[in-house]
């Protein structure tokens, strides 16, 4: 299903593939091997970037996980403009998300994503996408 269509990745599936996630590493795995084989394509937003990087950490490890994400094998990572500003806008007004999670479905939305990969179960309210919720191993 995740190798057929464009891939919005949501900020904590890159966190939970940098940090060695267990309770999600299986999953985000088999997103990235499929990224890096060529299987699949995926955008993610410049919210993403920001999240990632705002942690507190020694600038070094900052530096190396700007890196790998920038690495990331097919992967685009789109600005926030104003056409996905209003759709965030209304989207937090419908759903009263958190603005980072409005402005990520938003990305997702207005770049025609088929599939928003998330952990965050509440995005899956957003009737507006298709909204997959990785499963933890248990």
């Amino acid at each position: 299903m995740l190798d057929k269509q464009l891939l919005f990745l949501d900020t904590n599936v890159f966190i939970y593939l940098f940090q060695g996630s267990k309770q999600y590493g299986k999953a985000v795995t088999n997103i990235f091997t499929k990224l890096a084989a060529g299987k699949s394509r995926a955008i993610t937003s410049v919210i993403t970037q920001a999240e990632l990087l705002s942690f507190a950490a020694p600038e070094d490890e900052v530096n190396g996980l700007l890196q790998l994400f920038l690495e990331t094998p097919n992967l685009q990572v789109v600005q926030i403009d104003a056409h996905i500003a209003t759709t965030a806008a209304r989207l937090r007004r419908k759903y009263g998300f958190r603005l980072p999670d409005a402005l990520q479905l938003a990305a997702a939305i207005e770049c025609k994503a088929g599939i928003f990969v998330t952990a965050d179960s509440r995005l899956k309210a957003c009737r507006e996408i298709r909204t997959t919720v990785l499963k933890p191993v248990k």
